[in-house]
């Protein structure tokens, strides 16, 4: 049986190692993940150290038949995980203005979530039980809200429009009856 003091020190230890362990995740991590090359957008890859990987697991699919480990992942969660973890100037110039983006019609750009995210992380960012987009963008609303310096800003020319979805590969049931 532990006596009081031992309890609190073992408690701070597995605390200062589990902040450990999220220091060297977050040091490890890349930024390489893209639309899937086969099915597009909004389907994307990336691979168990990638910083999506790392920040929700559980939204991340293995790909079967790929190696090394390859997941796949909806684009928009990187997106909003992304958008949570950055700040928006009221300076910009009219040229520049948010007001031209709209969610449904454009997304970020790679670069741009990858320099946010890499921002977030180097400033201190980690999700506590990574686990799924979810927790991890509650994660990054709760952490960006005291660290709004540390945030990357923003604008217009960080998004694209949309890609194009792919076709689909089912055939129209209405176009076959007669």
């Amino acid at each position: 049986m532990y006596k009081r003091t031992s309890d609190l020190s073992r408690i701070e230890l597995l605390d200062n190692s589990w902040r450990v362990a999220c220091s060297v995740a977050r040091d490890m991590a890349l930024f390489l993940a893209n639309d899937d090359p086969q099915l597009g957008a909004p389907n994307a890859l990336c691979s168990s150290n990638d910083v999506m990987y790392v920040c929700a697991p559980a939204s991340c699919v293995a790909v079967a038949g790929m190696g090394p480990s390859v997941f796949s992942f909806h684009r928009h969660d990187i997106f909003w995980l992304s958008l949570s973890l950055s700040a928006c100037s009221g300076s910009d110039a009219p040229s520049v203005s948010l007001e031209e983006v709209l969610v449904g019609v454009h997304t970020l750009t790679w670069t741009a979530m990858r320099e946010i995210l890499a921002a977030a992380l180097a400033a201190g960012f980690f999700v506590p039980t990574p686990s799924d987009t979810v927790a991890a963008v509650r994660a990054a609303l709760l952490w960006s809200a005291g660290n709004r310096a540390a945030l990357r800003v923003i604008t217009a020319q960080d998004f694209e429009l949309l890609p194009d979805m792919p076709p689909s590969a089912h055939t129209r049931w209405w176009l076959a009856t007669a």
